[in-house]
C-alpha cells in the first residue's frame, strides 16, 4: 500500500512541470564530476525533471560515473505557441473513452479528501487478460517500472491532459509514439487491477466523472 500511494504523489507532484509539453527523452551518460544541478543546468531543466523522470534516484540520489539518466526535451516557447495557434478552433474536451474493453467494477474510487486522498481509480481484477485502450489521441510521454505498481504509461493529451496506466502486464506502446483515441496500449492480467488516472496540468480529475460519457 505504501508503493500504491507513492505512485500516486509521485505523479501528482509532477503535473506542476509537465505544463510544458514534452517533446521526446534522450539518455545521458553520466560522467565524473557531474552533480545533478550541473547535468540540469547542461540541459536546461530542473533538478525535479530528474527526480521525476529517474524514479531510482528518489531511492538513491547519488550518481555514478557511466549510469544512464532520463533526460526530458521540452517543446520551447515558440514551437508551443505556434501550436496554439494552428488549434484555436479546437475545443478541450472531456469526453474520454473507457480505458478498458469491458466495464469492470471499482475497487478503490477517487478521492480529494485532504486526510485520505486517492488520485484515481483502481479497477478489479479482470477474470481474464484484457486489453487497455487510450482514453484520446496522444504521445506516450514514458513508459516506466515501479516496484509494487508494476509497468505503467503516462499519455499526454490535448488541452493539458494526462492519463496514466499501471499495473500492465505488457505494453504495447514505446516512448514518443503517438497514439489514436481507442487504440490498444497494453494489457492487465487477472492478477492485478488496472490503476487509472487522470489529471488536467496540476489537477487531479475524477476519472468516472470525465469517462463516464466516453
Amino acid at each position: 500500500m505504501k508503493s500504491f500511494f507513492l505512485f500516486i504523489t509521485l505523479f501528482i507532484l509532477s503535473f506542476t512541470g509537465l505544463i510544458a509539453e514534452i517533446l521526446h527523452f534522450q539518455s545521458y551518460k553520466v560522467q565524473s564530476k557531474d552533480t545533478l544541478f550541473s547535468i540540469s543546468q547542461k540541459f536546461k531543466i530542473s533538478t525535479k525533471d530528474i527526480y521525476r523522470w529517474n524514479e531510482k534516484k528518489i531511492k538513491d540520489p547519488r550518481l555514478f560515473v557511466g549510469e544512464s539518466l532520463r533526460i526530458p526535451v521540452f517543446k520551447t516557447s515558440e514551437d508551443i505557441q505556434a501550436k496554439s495557434q494552428g488549434q484555436t478552433s479546437k475545443q478541450t474536451s472531456t469526453n474520454f473513452l473507457y480505458p478498458l474493453e469491458t466495464r469492470s467494477k471499482v475497487k478503490i474510487d477517487f478521492s480529494s479528501i485532504s486526510y485520505a486522498p486517492h488520485k484515481g481509480v483502481l479497477f478489479h481484477n479482470p477474470s481474464q487478460t484484457e486489453n487497455v485502450l487510450c482514453i484520446d489521441s496522444g504521445k506516450v510521454v514514458a513508459i516506466d517500472y515501479m516496484d509494487g505498481y508494476g509497468n505503467y504509461i503516462i499519455m499526454q493529451h490535448y488541452g493539458g491532459f494526462y492519463s496514466i496506466y499501471g499495473n500492465l502486464s505488457k505494453v504495447l506502446v514505446i516512448e514518443g509514439q503517438t497514439v489514436s483515441r481507442g487504440n490498444r496500449i497494453g494489457n492487465i492480467s487477472k492478477e492485478k487491477g488496472l490503476y487509472f488516472q487522470i489529471s488536467n496540468k496540476d489537477k487531479p480529475l475524477n476519472p468516472m466523472e470525465v469517462i463516464r460519457n466516453g
